[in-house]
């Protein structure tokens, strides 16, 4: 729920005990559970070289509920991340959590884990109020999904349809061809060979355009549940069911 390059300085904040020390290790970059090897190798890149003479089990073991171990590692729970995030809030560096909380219970259901992890840093930005990069940085992971699912099982039939709508189009036959095609366009053509369904290429269109207010100065202004709500379309419709 924070990205790992911040405890450089988060673990350093005055007055922070060692049980949330040892939480705000476990909250950075949390898309996976962690073994104790992990949280010290992370705290101590950080800085925190005391950390290796710390019972680090036995100190997440305390925590209330906060963490919990499973055959994978440790991993935070809800209350976890809630206390994670009122950390940073006590110490003014405020992450959006309540929706963020909401989007990181579904990634656990993507499958592909260079999938999960590019996701889970529009995740990350959503949680820091980096609202335009969460919208800017989902939509490219997803249209890279979409891309490479046509170069793999959908080619024929893409380029078909491709030079139905432009007889001018010269067959794809690499990701880097699919970069010709305006992506609204792109879009309509997955639609045209049942790729997406028509509720789902609509709001892949709003996704879209949202991604395109985002990327460029505008006088858009967006909150975070709006990018919250654009990170779970993406989500459900494209980054788990495409990774599959």
């Amino acid at each position: 729920m924070l990205p790992s390059s911040a405890l450089k300085d988060l673990l350093h904040i005055r007055g922070l005990t060692r049980g949330e020390q040892v939480l705000l290790c476990l909250a950075a970059d949390a898309t996976a559970p962690r073994s104790v090897a992990d949280i010290k190798r992370l705290a101590q890149s950080a800085g925190l070289r005391r950390v290796k003479d710390w019972n680090v089990s036995d100190m997440l073991a305390r925590m209330n509920g906060q963490a919990i171990r499973t055959d994978q590692g440790w991993e935070l729970t809800s209350a976890g991340r809630n206390a994670a995030a009122a950390l940073l809030s006590r110490h003014s560096i405020a992450p959006t959590v309540a929706p963020a909380n909401a989007i990181r219970s579904l990634l656990a259901r993507i499958t592909s884990t260079s999938a999960r992890d590019f996701i889970s840093e529009a995740v990350a930005c959503l949680e820091f109020g980096q609202l335009r990069a969460a919208v800017v940085f989902s939509w490219v992971g997803a249209a890279a999904l979409l891309q490479e699912r046509v170069i793999a099982n959908h080619l024929a039939p893409f380029n078909v349809e491709a030079k139905r709508r432009d007889a001018k189009w010269k067959d794809a036959v690499s990701i880097d061809d699919l970069a010709r095609i305006k992506e609204f366009d792109f879009l309509q053509i997955l639609e045209a060979i049942s790729l997406i369904g028509k509720n789902a290429k609509l709001e892949l269109e709003s996704c879209l355009k949202l991604r395109n207010a985002c990327g460029h100065p505008s006088s858009l202004s967006i909150a975070g549940h709006r990018v919250a709500s654009h990170l779970e379309i993406l989500l459900l419709n494209v980054y788990v069911p495409f990774t599959a």
